[in-house]
């Protein structure tokens, strides 16, 4: 009985790959670049550093990497969403759409 329900499962799961495929994250490709993928690259270093050897000097370390990364980041998608706005701004229909869309 159970090696029916996992076959069945997984016969579900290969079908509906094929049929359906794979969803890609597509909401922040427009400002998730090379420049935030290194930076949070750092941040997970300094915090399996922290994990490793708990001291306030890597503590701190981490923190600031923290903050480095949500700098980063934080601006990469105020910068895209800016320049979506921007591109809408005389044409109000288009504009308060758009607004809507990104929030």
């Amino acid at each position: 009985m159970e090696e029916e329900l996992t076959y069945i499962k997984e016969m579900l799961a290969t079908l509906a790959q094929y049929i359906i495929g794979e969803k890609q994250n597509e909401i922040n490709e427009e400002w998730y670049d090379q420049e935030c993928r290194e930076i949070i690259e750092i941040k997970r270093e300094a915090r399996l550093n922290c994990l490793q050897r708990n001291t306030r000097a890597n503590q701190e370390d981490y923190n600031r990497k923290i903050m480095a990364a949500a700098r980063v980041c934080c601006r990469k998608k105020r910068e895209v969403i800016q320049r979506k706005v921007d591109e809408t701004k005389n044409e109000s229909k288009k504009y308060y759409k758009r607004i809507q869309d990104i929030t």
